[in-house]
């Protein structure tokens, strides 16, 4: 394990050097020895590095390199003797950072684990989970390593207010990073990001990373650029349900999936040029694509017979999604399969 620290209250003294972790990982035997122990004790070792190098009483930033070597310290850090006081771990969290390092998509300066004054953990289970089991992987190599960054001496008042900031959303990440998508190809970016890594494009809960859109783009960019080019569809155009059921058709039968997409777009524009008066959310009924008028009347057949329409209880774009299918598979003999989940 090899350390950088930046001890912000020894101003102009930065330091990189192999700390005592380090040298305790390359010889435990002899250590063991010095400290009477009959054995290669590496609990107690492990006990050893963690107060040396991480209980601290100021205020203290280091970056650690951790390999398969430190596990032994790693495992500790997970115990509950220091790790005792956080939130249960949540598995498709774990399993979210678990990816980032298999992926190669690691940013360790994303989030920093504290640990107070007293020697506790004040966060970070989840990220010590990933890399423990990253680093028991079978299909890890023997040489990786992992940088991971550590607040030091941090006072237990400041636990309250970790992880309790809004997360960005998968849209807001596409933003930050200038992907340029229209809404519908940004749906089906979000759909089949899901599909691929969870297994379903519309699953109650589970994270996908940023890196993991980006291979979806990247792999199926020919099919978002000259089938979804659309700019200019209906307001209440359910992108989600009907964009990515064409999505799939794309992948099998990409002139078909093109072919509906442009009798989509000029449906659409047709409506446009008629003046007759729209209803109240601003759209022409019975002026759309077939496909889209059928989800506008299953759309409205639900909510005719609901008692409540909140956000929660609305019609729900997935919903429709397995009715579009049925209407591709009935309308050009589409073999169900191509489509299915």
């Amino acid at each position: 394990m090899k350390t950088k620290t930046n001890n912000k209250n020894k101003k102009n003294k930065s330091t990189s050097k192999l700390s005592l972790a380090s040298k305790l990982k390359n010889s435990r035997k002899k250590i063991a020895q010095k400290i009477g122990l009959e054995d290669d004790s590496y609990r107690f070792i492990a006990l050893l590095q963690f107060d040396q190098e991480f209980k601290k009483e100021n205020f203290e930033h280091k970056v650690v390199t951790f390999t398969s070597d430190d596990l032994p310290l790693i495992d500790y850090m997970r115990s509950e003797k220091v790790n005792n006081n956080n939130r249960s771990k949540d598995a498709d969290n774990v399993n979210r950072l678990f990816r980032c390092l298999k992926g190669g998509a690691w940013h360790f300066e994303s989030d920093d684990i504290k640990v107070c004054s007293d020697g506790f953990l004040l966060n970070g289970q989840h990220t010590l989970e990933a890399i423990s089991q990253y680093f028991n992987d079978a299909t890890t190599p023997k040489d990786a390593e992992v940088l991971l960054g550590f607040k030091l001496g941090v006072s237990k008042g400041a636990m309250p207010y970790f992880d309790t900031q809004k997360k960005r959303s998968p849209e807001q990440n596409l933003n930050i990073k200038n992907v340029a998508l229209n809404p519908i190809q940004k749906q089906i970016v979000l759909a089949e990001g899901k599909k691929v890594i969870l297994g379903n494009p519309f699953p109650k809960k589970g994270q996908i990373n940023y890196f993991e859109y980006e291979n979806v783009i990247e792999a199926n960019q020919e099919i978002l650029d000259e089938v979804f080019d659309a700019v200019s569809l209906s307001k209440d155009f359910p992108h989600k349900a009907i964009g990515y059921a064409l999505f799939l058709l794309a992948k099998e039968d990409k002139e078909l999936a093109q072919e509906l997409m442009d009798e989509i777009k000029a449906k659409h524009s047709e409506s446009l040029k008629d003046e007759t008066p729209r209803s109240r959310y601003n759209v022409k009924l019975g002026q759309e694509h077939s496909l889209v008028e059928l989800f506008r009347e299953e759309k409205h057949l639900k909510m005719s017979h609901m008692t409540s329409k909140t956000s929660r209880d609305c019609y729900r774009q997935e919903e429709f999604f397995p009715i579009a299918v049925d209407w591709l598979v009935e309308n050009y003999k589409i073999d169900r399969k191509a489509l299915s989940l």
